[in-house]
C-alpha cells in the first residue's frame, strides 16, 4: 500500500471514529443527552465519516505531493500538512454553515475535528511517496566476511 495513503487513511480513520466519541461526550456533559442512545454515536461516525471522504482524498493528495514536490524536511512537511488538514476540516463547515465563529456549537465541533486531524498528522509518521521502507537495499549493507579476521 502506498505509504502516503496508509497514513491518510489512519489520520481519517482516527478523526472520524475519535470525534464523534468527544463531541458525544462533551454532549452528555454540558447538555444533559443520555450516554443510553448508542445509536446517535454510530450515527455521528458514520456521517462524519461520509462527509469526510472529500476531504480525505484532497489530504491523501497533498500527504503525496508534499514529501516528493517540495523539498522540505520532515517536519516542514508535517507543518504543511497540518494547514492543509486544518483547511480540510473548516472548508466543509464554512461551506454549510457560511460561518466559521467558535462561540457557538458548530464551533467547537470545528475545534474537536480540527484537534484530532493535527493529533493525527503528528502521531503517524509520514514516509517518502517513494519508499515502502526505511530498511538499507541488501546490497547497500557493509558485507560481513570483508569485516572478519580470519
Amino acid at each position: 500500500m502506498n505509504p502516503a495513503l496508509k497514513f491518510t487513511l489512519k489520520v481519517w480513520f482516527t478523526s472520524a471514529a475519535l470525534s464523534p466519541v468527544i463531541i458525544a461526550l462533551w454532549q452528555m456533559v454540558y447538555h444533559n443527552i443520555s450516554g443510553d442512545d448508542i445509536a446517535i454515536l454510530l450515527f455521528l461516525i458514520l456521517f462524519g465519516g461520509i462527509f469526510s471522504i472529500p476531504s480525505a482524498a484532497l489530504l491523501w493528495l497533498a500527504a503525496y505531493l508534499i514529501p516528493i514536490k517540495s523539498g522540505l524536511n520532515y517536519p516542514a512537511q508535517k507543518t504543511l500538512l497540518t494547514i492543509v488538514g486544518l483547511s480540510l476540516t473548516c472548508l466543509p463547515f464554512f461551506i454549510i454553515t457560511g460561518d466559521l465563529s467558535l462561540n457557538n456549537d458548530i464551533g467547537y465541533i470545528i475545534i474537536i475535528y480540527a484537534i484530532t486531524i493535527v493529533a493525527g498528522i503528528w502521531v503517524y509518521p509520514l514516509r517518502p511517496a517513494d519508499s515502502d521502507t526505511l530498511e538499507i537495499p541488501i546490497e547497500n549493507q557493509p558485507d560481513q566476511d570483508a569485516n572478519t579476521l580470519i
